[in-house]
């Protein structure tokens, strides 16, 4: 009995438990050696393309396309070169230009990308975190499959994801310089990143406005990017014009529209043009892998068949217009419905194509398979707790980017949703989450702490309600 009331008297809990009066400090990692590790993941990526799988291991499919469309960029594009974003096809047609289409000196170039793509987001963590932190998120990002076997392809993404960090990161520094040289190169970077990818467009606005807050000619600032938007959206508005008789630059989103409404898991056009006749086909690699692998199967509603669209191309968009309004007229509640949920479940589970998948006898690409449950937990917990974590003005806007993003990825309606499409929300996700996470332990909001609603409020609505207020007051 004496032995039994000993027992019960010991505090196990100091056996792993530090003392109250004893400080915690945590074991840091030498900054050299974080260092030493980033710079080996940064030469290994360049190894990886230019050693073990290049991008000329295979031209066919949509990467073969592109890089035609770039080659061909102002001599003879097809079709398609005026629907997909042309920014990567300057890309490609620089590389061809500058290289002369030689293996070693295009993959090396695409091998210095792919290096370049975790330091251009450790320079965005670095303004938002600090160093080890960032050095440590910079090496996940490096070592990631996801961000990695991209690169082994020429996909619209491997530009991407370095314009979108380069513009983010210019954000964090205009807003931390307060110049205006700073912001107009910020700008400058975000309308480059929306030619890359349209679906930026709710981060740069988002960007913009608060980069304005910190500006003292807002509206001169203001001018500056509208004119921006105007000059570098001209040249690519002219040469979809040139080719599809219609003004598309950033992208032709009618075709993916067609393609959402239409019921079907294939999308064919006849092309009738004076200089080329030609056949498309198309079909989303989302039906074509088991998205809720290894726990179910899944199967698509769709299964209309359709019958090819005839277009003729000196009518410009008019078929393409008319195609798209007899498919809306037919669209109803339950076609909405299916495809809002299968976009979403496209958006959370569905793996990256081509960089992906459980069949291939690549280690990368059967990992980065598999470690898609990695962003569907992310999505989630981001959606669930990110709104409500109290955050300082950085990690917040940080935050508001992850959501806005998620938001528009889910609710969009222009085209069949792509694990691919998910890679410039990846690394937002992994920042966010690290910002969250020390702020689930926080009580209560202090003054220098937000949560994305208060950002928004702060930035956005309570700024105009003063001024409109303000300009009431000096007309009465």
């Amino acid at each position: 009995m004496q032995i039994r009331r000993c027992i019960k008297k010991i505090n196990w809990s100091y056996f792993w438990r530090f003392p109250r009066n004893v400080r915690r400090v945590p074991w840091p990692l030498p900054l050299r050696f974080l260092y030493a590790v980033f710079g080996l993941c940064l030469v290994l990526r360049f190894l990886y393309v230019t050693v073990h799988l290049g991008p000329f291991h295979d031209i066919s499919n949509d990467w073969g396309r592109h890089w035609w469309n770039g080659v061909h960029l102002f001599d003879a594009p097809e079709f398609m070169g005026g629907v997909d974003p042309k920014l990567f096809q300057l890309w490609v047609w620089l590389l061809h230009t500058l290289t002369g289409d030689r293996k070693w000196a295009v993959e090396g170039v695409t091998g210095l990308l792919c290096a370049a793509m975790p330091y251009v987001w450790f320079l965005v963590a670095r303004e938002i975190f600090t160093l080890r932190q960032a050095l440590v998120i910079a090496i996940v990002i490096a070592v990631s499959p996801t961000f990695l076997v991209i690169y082994s392809f020429f996909m619209n993404e491997t530009l991407l994801l370095v314009m979108l960090g380069l513009a983010l990161w210019l954000t964090l520094r205009a807003v931390r310089l307060r110049t205006p040289r700073a912001y107009q190169l910020a700008v400058v970077f975000w309308v480059l990143a929306l030619h890359a990818r349209m679906t930026v467009l709710p981060l740069m606005l988002l960007s913009i406005g608060w980069m304005l807050g910190y500006q003292m000619r807002k509206l001169r600032s203001l001018c500056f990017a509208v004119m921006a938007l105007v000059v570098l959206t001209l040249p690519a508005a002219v040469q979809s014009y040139r080719v599809l008789g219609t003004f598309s630059p950033f992208q032709f989103s009618t075709l993916n529209a067609i393609y959402f409404k239409n019921g079907s898991m294939f999308h064919n056009y006849y092309i009738i043009d004076g200089r080329y006749r030609g056949s498309y086909s198309w079909s989303s690699p989302s039906y074509y892998m088991n998205v809720l692998e290894p726990l179910a199967e899944f199967r698509s509603y769709r299964n209309r068949e359709r019958a090819p669209v005839i277009i003729r191309m000196e009518n410009g968009s008019g078929d393409f217009d008319r195609e798209y309004a007899t498919l809306r007229s037919e669209y109803d509640l339950y076609s909405f419905l299916n495809d809002t949920y299968e976009n979403m479940l496209f958006l959370f589970v569905s793996g990256s194509w081509p960089d992906s998948g459980s069949w291939s006898d690549d280690w990368f690409f059967r990992m980065n398979f598999y470690m898609r449950w990695m962003w569907t937990a992310l999505m989630v917990g981001m959606v669930v707790l990110g709104p409500f974590v109290p955050l300082g003005e950085k990690k917040a806007f940080l935050m508001a980017l992850t959501l806005a993003l998620i938001f528009t990825l889910s609710a969009q309606q222009l085209g069949i949703m792509e694990g691919r499409y998910r890679k410039p929300l990846e690394p937002l996700l992994l920042m966010s989450a690290v910002a969250v996470w020390p702020g689930l332990r926080v009580r209560q909001l202090a003054p220098g702490l937000y949560t994305p609603y208060h950002f928004g409020l702060q930035y956005y609505l309570l700024p105009m309600w003063r001024k409109g207020r303000l300009a009431l007051a000096a007309l009465g």
